[in-house]
């Protein structure tokens, strides 16, 4: 009986995390987030988002929006490590998108990070949108079913931070990737190159 008490105390809680998430209107959001591992052992992680109208008040225009940046958390499970997880961390900073595109962000890890380590998919991931400074609300599509509250995603997100200066630069979008490994990059949006991956 209290097993089922707290399972379905547990349902509540995650239905009325995941229904807040849905309630938000946003300006850019992820569709989705999925990871692979390329033919040449690279690690592949693709970031979809789409554009809508831009209600910032501040907005040269409705139908763009300039300066948003995707940030993606990603972390391995690895037992030698203190706390049990790897933290990688880097973000994409986009130069204009127009109401009604589509695009992928792309994000690599090179092969021979992933074989010394034996990694294969990131257990834990959060994708974070930001406008200029302006964090978007988050949506179930954005982080792996692994968090079960915002305070446990806040958590991990401050963690890899944290651990980016042990693994900076691993972890990179697609425009500083080699570009055998990039290939065509296919919807890609317009990107502000900037070697600074903060």
């Amino acid at each position: 009986m209290y097993l089922r008490s707290t399972k379905l105390f547990l349902i509540c809680i995650l239905s009325g995390f995941y229904a807040c998430l849905a309630l938000q209107a946003q300006i850019v959001t992820v569709e989705k987030v999925k990871f692979s591992s390329m033919k040449n052992d690279w690690l592949l992680g693709e970031v979809e988002i789409m554009t809508d109208r831009n209600t910032s008040q501040d907005a040269v225009s409705q139908e763009f929006v300039e300066n948003v940046f995707v940030r993606l958390y990603l972390g391995f499970e690895n037992k030698e490590l203190p706390g049990g997880i790897d933290y990688f961390y880097s973000s994409a900073k986009i130069m204009i998108l127009e109401k009604g595109d589509r695009n992928t962000v792309r994000f690599f890890i090179p092969d021979k990070v992933m074989k010394v380590y034996r990694y294969r998919l990131p257990e834990y991931y959060y994708a974070e949108v930001l406008i200029g400074s302006k964090a978007q609300q988050m949506n179930a599509q954005s982080f792996s079913s692994k968090f079960r509250s915002r305070e446990s995603l806040n958590n991990f997100m401050q963690k890899a931070r944290q651990g980016m200066t042990s693994n900076s630069g691993k972890l990179m979008p697609s425009y500083i990737a080699p570009d055998a490994v990039r290939g065509s990059d296919p919807d890609a949006p317009i990107y502000r190159i900037d070697f600074n991956l903060n």
